[in-house]
């Protein structure tokens, strides 16, 4: 499961794209624009706490429990 979201940084005022995947219960693996990934917990996503997030969050934690009983 994947999002992509549109995130402005703050220093610079550029928009970038940066895809989130949810492979673990508590951390997600960004894909940045320029290609490099990182691991950053759940609650340091810059959309945690938003409508589309907890979406996100909840969907991902459901795959991922069905997948565990496999």
């Amino acid at each position: 499961m994947r999002i992509s979201l549109n995130i402005k940084r703050k220093k610079s005022g550029q928009r970038i794209r940066d895809e989130y995947s949810m492979e673990k219960f508590d951390t997600l693996t960004v894909v940045h624009i320029d290609g490099t990934q990182e691991e950053i917990l759940v609650e340091d996503a810059p959309f945690y706490g938003s409508e589309k997030g907890t979406k996100f969050i909840k969907s991902g934690e459901s795959r991922l429990e069905k997948e565990k009983k496999l």
